[in-house]
């Protein structure tokens, strides 16, 4: 049994790689470079109330969108770099950055969020997304990734059957990840990216009409 290099990606999914790669430049072009945070005290001196449960929000929020960009920009890095495993069992990280960054910003409680933040707490991703978008009126893209996606997702990240299964070829060990996967990862990364920097903006209180553009324009362009 031999172990080689894996195959190099297609010219259909280079050019995909380099559209989300284009498609991230503009999406950190939109993000504010600091977050707001209210003031914790008055003109006074005097404590504000729910000053500081906001505060705390707003960073837990922020830092966990903020992370699923990041995260996104790693995916296509390996990707460009044909690491297909690893990049793989990035999506469900980007994935649980932002439905926890949306729990934090939007349902949370200042209770719970002060047990997450001090690591005695973890929200679970059907109770929560449902929240979200029954209470908060969150659009249901998290719902379909969660209800399509998230074994495939949790096997491609924990050493799955799926992680397994595309390492092994006719006697030869190398990623055996098909292109259409490879589309599929990149489209859904770029979701997942487009909902987190959605989400920022809004709690960060900032309009952006260039959303829209972006959507139209790279979304289109993938879907057809």
């Amino acid at each position: 049994m031999d172990i080689l290099e894996p195959p190099l990606p297609s010219d259909a999914v280079r050019a995909a790689i380099e559209r989300s790669t284009n498609f991230s430049r503009e999406l950190y072009k939109l993000l504010p470079e600091t977050v707001s945070l209210p003031p914790l005290v008055d003109g006074d001196g005097h404590c504000i109330v729910g000053s500081a449960g906001m505060r705390l929000r707003l960073s837990i929020s922020s830092a966990l969108f903020s992370s699923a960009l990041d995260h996104h920009v790693a995916l296509i890095v390996l990707l460009r770099n044909n690491m297909r495993s690893s990049a793989f069992a990035l999506l469900r990280t980007i994935f649980d950055s932002v439905w926890r960054g949306a729990w934090a910003a939007y349902v949370a409680s200042d209770s719970t969020l002060d047990e997450f933040f001090a690591g005695r707490y973890d929200p679970k991703p059907a109770s929560v997304i449902k929240l979200l978008e029954e209470r908060h009126g969150l659009a249901p893209v998290l719902s379909r990734i969660y209800s399509q996606g998230w074994s495939a997702m949790s096997a491609f990240t924990h050493g799955g059957s799926l992680q397994v299964q595309r390492w092994i070829g006719d006697a030869v060990i190398e990623p055996q990840h098909s292109d259409a996967e490879l589309h599929e990862v990149l489209h859904l990364a770029d979701r997942l990216a487009f909902t987190a920097c959605v989400l920022v903006l809004d709690i960060g209180g900032v309009q952006r009409d260039d959303l829209t553009i972006i959507a139209k324009k790279f979304f289109d362009e993938s879907a057809g």
